[in-house]
């Protein structure tokens, strides 16, 4: 007759118990950065927007001639709410509506024939990022010289 070793040794139900734990406390850490990483994804897709819309504003304006009146009118930054650019609202295929208003400061720093003016692209809907949900807002500066 072959003897039956009684010896067998494994996990115990506490053993277990205590090693799931671990691993649903290591997975919700990994899930909580997921959740970080796309809100930091929307945020930068914000600012990629708003920054393309003011960049095409820039180029509008360095496409126009002298004579404009947006060249030769000033629009102080103090003034609120500020003009709208174009089109009260721009809509930004797949990143959501985007204000756009200007201010002009024209002979700029004593610079005849110079327009200073600045852009403010607002974005209408609040982003969400890790410090939270606000609105994005871009402010970009150029100069205009014209004959």
């Amino acid at each position: 007759m072959v003897p039956v070793l009684n010896n067998q040794r494994g996990f115990t139900l506490l053993e277990m118990m205590i090693a799931v734990c671990i691993l649903a406390i290591g997975l919700l850490g990994l899930a909580q950065l997921q959740v970080a990483a796309i809100q930091t994804n929307s945020h930068s897709s914000a600012i990629q927007i708003a920054t393309g819309l003011g960049q095409q504003v820039i180029e509008e304006i360095a496409a126009m001639k002298g004579d404009e009146a947006i060249l030769q009118t000033e629009v102080p930054s103090t003034t609120d709410p500020l003009p709208l650019w174009t089109a009260p609202i721009t809509i930004a295929e797949g990143g959501g509506t985007y204000e756009i208003r200007y201010s002009t400061d024209v002979d700029y720093q004593g610079l005849t024939n110079v327009t200073q003016i600045k852009i403010k692209v607002t974005s209408q809907h609040k982003v969400r990022s890790v410090l939270g949900a606000k609105a994005q807002e871009i402010d970009l500066t150029t100069l205009k010289r014209y004959f």
